[in-house]
């Protein structure tokens, strides 16, 4: 007969699930023969309630490790994710010019753009009376001009009147100011006639998002169009749980590491927005990209990104999450080390887990030794869930 691997207490706390109660069959036992035994006889007796003592040959079974010890995985970082993104500063929104339909798209996301480039084509009786209305404010100004010369000739000729060529000079000005106002309502109308409507690029860029589709009724005072910028003005967007957040001040400097680049590359904080996401929980973190010589793959935006944070920067205890168990599918439980071979099993106050790691919010100290891996040994009706 197999013998159990710890002992357990009256106090309900599970005691390792049983490998092997009794041999079932010679191959049975066989598929056993080199898993961890102890007597079912020696139940622990004179302990306090929710302590457990394990044979000193099942410890190998466990891995106990300090609390906010580094992990080889984590590599003594705060490991997240975020996504190289162009600058917001270099990204140009452009509604539509006018109320209109769109009848033709020109460019799709992803696309380099020259400066003046079409983007889109919409047919809008809107943008036929601004052309009327620039065409007449056209005539009105060379009329305008052409009087006010005639005023000056006159004058110099000794038989024009002051007041008249000052009434004259007036209308030049008025004309002028209408002629711009109306140049400046056609300025992404592009080469179309009539009301053919053309929306053009105003600067060099690529195409970050397209929000409008062939057929939709767009007008100015909605969602824009089109939004670009500039390629090679980049930073890393992050979104970091609470407790990394609170660990960050601007120009703090963080660690970097992209696809197809093995060495870590080094960061630093730019902008923080501490306002949580409703949806994720997260908040932002905007973080300047290292110099372009530490670079050996091109960041192009879109490229994901790990953001690794300093372990002790994190504020608080954070424990790998295979350290954590739940009972009754709700109480988060770490088990403790009081010596070499006694283990308390502890609630705790845990928050919401990241990257494989989980902020202890309460009921653990720092200098206290745990069982990061083989929880589930000691405590049989427990179960490790991503909560």
């Amino acid at each position: 007969m197999h013998h159990y691997l710890l002992r357990k207490l009256p106090s309900g706390v599970i005691a390792l699930t049983a490998l092997c109660i009794v041999s079932l069959a010679g191959c049975e036992a066989q598929s056993h023969a080199d898993e961890p035994a102890v007597s079912q006889a020696a139940l622990a007796t004179g302990l306090p309630e929710g302590f457990i003592q394990v044979p000193q040959a099942s410890l190998a079974w466990l891995t106990i490790e300090p609390v906010n010890a580094p992990s080889a995985l984590a590599n003594g970082l705060m490991w997240s994710y975020g996504r190289v993104e162009i600058r917001q500063e270099e990204q140009i929104a452009l509604p539509a010019p006018v109320a209109g339909r769109v009848t033709a798209l020109h460019v799709s996301e992803g696309d380099t753009v020259a400066q003046g480039a079409a983007l889109a084509t919409l047919i809008s009786p809107e943008g036929s009376s601004l052309r009327t209305a620039f065409s007449q404010a056209q005539v009105e100004h060379e009329l305008a001009l052409a009087e006010a010369e005639r005023q000056q000739f006159l004058l110099d000729k000794g038989i024009g009147i002051a007041a008249e060529k000052r009434h004259a000079d007036a209308a030049l000005r008025q004309a002028a100011q209408e002629l711009a106002n109306a140049r400046s309502s056609l300025r992404y109308l592009g080469e179309g006639k009539g009301d053919e409507v053309t929306l053009l690029a105003p600067t060099a860029g690529t195409v970050i998002e397209r929000m409008t589709s062939l057929g939709m009724d767009v007008e100015p005072a909605q969602e824009p169009l089109f939004r670009i910028g500039n390629p090679n003005a980049t930073w890393v967007v992050a979104e970091l749980p609470a407790n990394l957040l609170a660990a960050l001040n601007v120009d703090d400097q963080v660690y970097l590491q992209f696809p197809g680049q093995a060495e870590l590359l080094h960061g630093q904080v730019e902008r923080i927005n501490k306002v949580l996401q409703r949806d994720t929980l997260r908040g932002k973190v905007f973080i300047r990209l290292p110099d372009a010589s530490e670079q050996t793959t091109t960041l192009t935006p879109g490229t994901l990104a790990r953001v690794g944070i300093q372990a002790a920067n994190a504020g608080g205890i954070n424990i790998p999450l295979t350290a954590l168990l739940i009972r009754d599918e709700q109480q988060p439980v770490v088990f403790v080390q009081h010596d070499d071979n006694t283990f308390e099993a502890r609630s705790v106050i845990a928050g919401n887990p990241s990257n494989g790691r989980v902020p202890v919010l309460a009921g653990l100290q720092d200098d206290e030794r745990i069982v990061t891996k083989g929880g589930l040994l000691l405590d049989g009706a427990a179960s490790q869930l991503l909560y």
